[in-house]
């Protein structure tokens, strides 16, 4: 509630009306169908890599795709990404499948997700170099591109890890006790669903195209309201990055993490904050449709009520 009210105040003493009027009436309406279409598509891909995740023989798709949309409506009201534990609960409570296991399932996706936006940051800095250089002088981005590659390595050392170590410990069943059990068991999962290099792939190859039709979901917003040049790239990845430490900190439904954090990148890049908060609105409506439509879908499907999904995990 301080940082959603910290950010209304910012904008409220940076914005001028007329202006924040005038960029949201030239929305382009082809970019913003097609950041709709991207973010549905990427809902859709992340819960179906979900689905593969669980170790075979794997569940129907259907109920696990309407467990996980309803998680990821609750994902919209709660942070700290709270609609994770309800699609465990509820992947328990309609399918059978073990808390761990659930658990071990989202997880999976989250980390390959990071592995896959670390690895690819280091592009996107070279790509950036001349802009990050204006912006932040050589021995900034000197510092950037060393934290850069830190961030992938480690993310590919903790993939690497959690498989070796899941392995390691199926290999000792009833070594560890009780609650060593249940990490045995997640982590057993993780490195069961990376058992063959064909998995590793086919894993890490669905996880670039989500992370890739996200990527585009923000250019497209950019593009919607007239941000174009050399530097998009750049920005589009500073947006995302930040976007998502905000929404660890800030409900998404709220909006105003997503606000703040289009503010301080476009405030880097020069760029007014009436421009960031049309284009925090359009990206906040295209990526909340999709996720709130089929969530409510979900909720529907599974015969639940909303306020079951955030209730205490079954004995």
């Amino acid at each position: 509630m301080a940082v959603s009210l910290a950010v209304v105040l910012w904008f409220q003493e940076q914005i001028e009306l007329g202006a924040l009027r005038d960029a949201l009436s030239t929305v382009s309406v082809p970019w913003f169908v097609g950041g709709l279409l991207l973010n549905t598509v990427a809902a859709g891909l992340h819960e179906g890599r979900t689905w593969l995740s669980l170790p075979r023989p794997r569940p129907r798709i259907l109920p696990v795709l309407d467990a996980c949309f309803a998680g990821g409506l609750i994902n919209l009201f709660v942070p700290m990404r709270g609609g994770d534990v309800a699609t465990v609960v509820l992947l328990r409570r309609s399918l059978g499948v073990s808390l761990p296991v659930g658990a071990a399932a989202i997880g999976l996706c989250n980390l390959l997700e990071m592995l896959v936006f670390a690895l690819g940051l280091p592009v996107l800095v070279v790509v950036g170099l001349e802009p990050l250089g204006r912006l932040l002088g050589e021995t900034t981005v000197l510092r950037v591109s060393l934290g850069v590659a830190g961030v992938a390595v480690a993310a590919a050392a903790g993939t690497a890890g959690a498989v070796v170590a899941g392995r390691w410990m199926a290999a000792r069943p009833g070594v560890f006790g009780r609650a060593g059990g249940v990490v045995a068991a997640v982590l057993g999962t993780i490195a069961g669903a990376l058992s063959t290099p064909r998995d590793v792939l086919g894993h890490g190859a669905l996880a670039a195209l989500q992370v890739v039709l996200l990527y585009l979901g923000f250019m497209a917003a950019m593009l919607s309201v007239g941000i174009g040049g050399p530097e998009l790239p750049l920005m589009t990845a500073s947006l995302v990055a930040a976007s998502a430490l905000a929404s660890l900190l800030v409900p998404s439904s709220w909006g105003v993490g997503l606000a703040g954090a289009a503010g301080a990148v476009f405030d880097a890049f020069g760029l007014p904050p009436e421009l960031a908060l049309s284009c925090a609105a359009v990206h906040w409506l295209t990526g909340h449709v999709p996720a709130a439509a089929l969530g409510f879908l979900g909720v529907w499907r599974v015969g639940l009520p909303l306020s079951e999904l955030t209730g205490r995990a079954p004995d």
